[in-house]
């Protein structure tokens, strides 16, 4: 294992790779690679585990922070203000410690930008003008070192970095089809990680090509998922020449090659045309929901009128049977002239892939939109640039990929070392739930449990196996709910459907 050694010609790649016997080590190297770019290092805060053992460590840039605003604004000052030292910096390096391999690894990994190493050198040299070299020099440098990185081609270089994972990460998958004059079309890749949670999470699959964060301003398709932390979880990444039905199709073949075949139960997605049209194609069986936000979207850019508005947003969340809705919608087809509108005509012929009423029973993992994917976007910015090659990107999206893994290994160490605390009046049915859940799907549960006291009993009867149970919520004597408890199955279903919507247990149930 390297300790130190030449840190000057380390790239980002391969200081991730690194991995050290201590903090002290840790901190040594990145204190010199700061100095060869230019930023010093100093130390910040830690973390430790419940016996007090030192798990995490962060360095950041000595510039990193700002002077409180209070020293600004003091009206009793008599001596000039001092040079500033803090000015904001991002560079930071976060490592936690590997129990597994009794090592320490990085986490996390800010770098600076080009013009900030410069205003950096500036203030140690005294000025621009001192440098020796123009800031012109440094873009041209930076630009070579890059581009050194993928001299055989900008395709090739990314296609060898993912084919070369396989040595890291047996389970690691790329799949590629070139076009004419051997350029590259359209590619596919997950490792082994997101191989394994499309398996245990793949029911439900939410994906968006609204991401073109490529100097080449192709669309880059995230597949994701919610796994059991109700987090976000990544399960691999398509680059399309375009977004047609064709390169959707291509793509959604060999996702389902790549994943062993497993298909979804569920497909959330945009209101786009050629995705729906290769979703139907590739994956007839699934159920298909449409993203309700880009539904309000699309209701709002064609209709003006705000009861129309409310109205489709009714249809959209609330509980309701399919009959309700029909009979809501010719109302409002006669209501408000529009049986001849031929958006209303399109907008109920997708009606099964939008309307609450056709979807309530049907298991979603907690999705309504695809809102999680922006979210992605957003945090992707973060490392990513229009100007990336698609090396670049594919290093990049990796990092991204890594924040949100060991976010998840937290959220899995809190389930695994804390206890969450009993204060429901069902402490036997509360405690059960703790064991089965994560932390984060416990919370919800809970809520359902200290709803159950205003929950009445009606009535009971046995109709063959089945234990039929007649019940009222408090101050609601006319709404009465239905529960079955098959006692040859052992399975409990109830009236409102969200045993089977969200997986979790109801209030109803918990009575």
């Amino acid at each position: 294992m390297v300790q130190h050694g030449d840190v000057a010609g380390l790239s980002v790649a391969d200081l991730l790779k690194k991995a050290w016997d201590s903090v002290d080590d840790a901190y040594e190297t990145y204190r010199k690679y700061g100095r060869c770019h230019g930023f010093g290092v100093r130390k910040g805060d830690s973390g430790k585990d419940c016996d007090g053992k030192l798990v995490r460590y962060r360095f950041f840039c000595n510039r990193e922070g700002l002077r409180e605003t209070k020293h600004y604004n003091r009206i009793d000052r008599r001596r000039m203000h001092k040079p500033e030292t803090r000015t904001g910096c991002q560079a930071k390096l976060s490592v936690y410690l590997d129990e597994n391999e009794n090592n320490w690894k990085i986490g996390c990994l800010h770098g600076i930008a080009t013009s900030k190493i410069l205003g950096y050198m500036a203030g140690v040299a005294g000025g621009y003008s001192l440098f020796g070299f123009l800031k012109k020099d440094a873009y041209n440098y930076a630009d070579k070192a890059r581009w050194a990185k993928i001299v055989d081609g900008d395709a090739n270089a990314a296609l060898v970095y993912l084919e070369g994972k396989d040595d890291s990460d047996s389970m690691s998958v790329a799949r590629y089809n070139m076009i004419a004059d051997e350029r590259l079309g359209n590619l596919i890749w997950a490792d082994g990680a997101s191989r394994s949670d499309y398996q245990y999470f793949g029911n439900v699959l939410v994906f968006d090509s609204t991401y073109r964060k490529n100097k080449y301003k192709r669309p880059v398709v995230i597949f994701f998922g919610v796994n059991n932390h109700k987090q976000t979880t990544i399960f691999g990444f398509g680059l399309l020449m375009d977004e047609s039905v064709s390169l959707y199709r291509w793509m959604l073949e060999n996702l389902l090659e790549v994943m062993c075949r497993k298909k979804p139960l569920v497909v959330i997605i945009d209101g786009d045309i050629a995705m729906i049209k290769a979703v139907k194609e590739v994956l007839p069986e699934a159920i298909h929901r449409l993203c309700a936000w880009h539904v309000e979207r699309n209701v709002t850019s064609n209709m003006k009128d705000e009861n129309l508005k409310v109205l489709f947003k009714r249809w959209l969340y609330s509980e309701m049977e399919i009959a309700e809705f029909e009979a809501d919608w010719e109302d409002v087809l006669e209501e408000f002239g529009l049986k001849d509108s031929l958006w209303a005509n399109q907008m109920h012929e997708k009606r099964k892939m939008w309307a609450n009423a056709y979807l309530s029973d049907k298991f979603c993992a907690g999705f309504l939109t695809t809102s999680r994917c922006e979210g992605i976007n957003a945090f992707v910015n973060k490392f990513s640039k229009s100007t990336h090659s698609i090396l670049e990107m594919s290093q990049n999206l990796e990092l991204a990929v890594r924040e949100y893994r060991n976010k998840e290994i937290l959220l899995q160490f809190n389930c695994i070392h804390t206890v969450p605390v009993m204060t429901t009046c069902l402490k036997s049915i509360e405690s059960v739930a703790a064991r089965v859940y994560t932390r984060e799907v416990f919370s919800d549960v809970k809520k359902e449990i200290e709803k159950a006291r205003a929950v009445n009993l009606v009535r009971k009867r046995r109709c063959l196996n089945t234990m039929v149970y007649t019940l009222e919520e408090y101050r609601k004597p006319n709404m009465l709910i239905i529960a079955c408890f098959g006692r040859a199955s052992r399975k409990l279903e109830c009236q409102c459907n969200i045993w089977r919507k969200m997986g979790i247990l109801v209030d109803t149930c918990s009575s």
